[in-house]
């Protein structure tokens, strides 16, 4: 089996065990998926034995109901999974317990061609920049697979349109990793390839309002790299006397 294959298997698996997750709504359930999860190879240490933490075994494929600790939410003590059953507060540590599964599964998963990139949270972010127009389901990436400073594309309905724009998402930015969205992108302003860049002088991210950034290509070796142009937007008087920018360099190239 090739590389590719191989991929698509483990991200299909992963596609089940959530879909699995999904629908159960017993602690028990939920606890023989995780161990068969486990057992399959899908495996990171929030899921994982700990002496101290929520799975308290030497193996997850041989753990037992009274090895896994939850709790400690909504002011709930910490107990043992077997003491939660029959009890009112049981569907509120079924949801934690739940919840923490997914999460770690979904997370897997985007590590197989996303390299760590969460959809979820990238469309929610684009909901975010639309100030309330679009809902996280309105939108959906379109590329098969995500990496940082890479030109992505995406689409998303507003009224009764579909729309098609892209997004950057960019290392090194002046409190977090960046967002970027083209200035337009609303009116689905976009380019097809990161050679066509230069088509897109201004592009946003909306949790730095105060600045503005350029996106360029470099095309040493083949290879391209996003440079950001990052200027502090100041009143025009201001604007006159000083203009304050800086540019950054990231040290990771696009891939596509």
């Amino acid at each position: 089996m090739d590389l590719f294959n191989k991929k698509q298997e483990r991200y299909e698996m992963c596609s089940r065990y959530l879909n699995r997750l999904k629908k159960s709504d017993s602690l028990l359930e939920l606890f023989t998926i995780h161990r068969q999860m486990w057992s399959n190879g899908l495996r990171h240490s929030n899921i994982g034995p700990c002496e101290y933490g929520m799975f308290r075994t030497e193996d997850i494929t041989t753990m037992m109901p009274n090895e896994v600790y939850l709790g400690n939410v909504f002011g709930l003590s910490t107990l043992p999974l077997t003491e939660w059953i029959g009890t009112p507060e049981e569907p509120i540590i079924t949801e934690q317990y739940r919840n923490h599964l997914i999460s770690n599964v979904s997370f897997l998963q985007s590590l197989i061609y996303d390299n760590g990139l969460s959809r979820d949270s990238i469309c929610k972010g684009i909901a975010d920049a639309s100030g309330g127009v679009l809902r996280p389901d309105d939108i959906r990436v379109l590329d098969k697979s995500l990496d940082m400073n890479r030109l992505h594309s995406f689409i998303f309905i507003v009224g009764n349109h579909r729309r098609i724009s892209n997004f950057i998402i960019a290392s090194g930015g002046p409190k977090a990793d960046l967002m970027l969205l083209p200035e337009g992108w609303m009116e689905g302003k976009r380019v097809n390839t990161a050679f066509k860049i230069h088509q897109l002088p201004v592009w946003r991210d909306h949790r730095f309002p105060e600045f503005r950034f350029t996106v360029k290509r470099d095309g040493i070796a083949g290879k391209l790299k996003a440079y950001f142009t990052i200027e502090k937007q100041t009143s025009q008087s201001q604007e006159q006397k000083t203009k304050q920018q800086s540019t950054r360099q990231t040290s990771r190239g696009i891939r596509k």
